[in-house]
């Protein structure tokens, strides 16, 4: 096993190590690769990069909501299921499934096509 820090080259499978074995001395979720020369990769930054483009359609959808009193808060995003809160006024809403599954949840999917499904929290 080589040392952290290097990429993986893109035709090498993938596993995933888990923090607390001794490929992932970081501590940190590591993608693993035993065939491939160049070692674990760091998947934490993949895992900001979507949380930032969720925000990113999320931001668009923001004023729609602000306008009746409302906002939409990110909790998480894990194995493509957004988390998300719908606070002030869309909070209580009889209508925020509507809003949740086909407002956020289509816009989401449409423009990232990894999101499968968002849950509201």
């Amino acid at each position: 096993m080589v040392s952290g820090g290097e990429l993986l080259p893109a035709s090498c499978p993938l596993e995933l190590g888990l923090p607390g074995d001794n490929s992932a001395p970081s501590g940190k979720a590591v993608i693993i690769d035993e065939s491939c020369p160049s070692g674990p990769l760091d998947i934490v930054g993949e895992v900001m990069e979507m949380r930032d483009q969720i925000e990113e359609v999320l931001d668009r959808l923001r004023p729609m909501l602000m306008a009746d009193g409302g906002n939409i808060e990110l909790i998480d995003y894990k194995d493509g299921e957004v988390f998300v809160t719908l606070v002030g006024a869309c909070g209580m809403c009889p209508s925020s499934t509507m809003t949740l599954k086909m407002g956020v949840e289509r816009a989401l999917k449409e423009a990232l096509p990894e999101v499968k499904r968002v849950v509201q929290v």
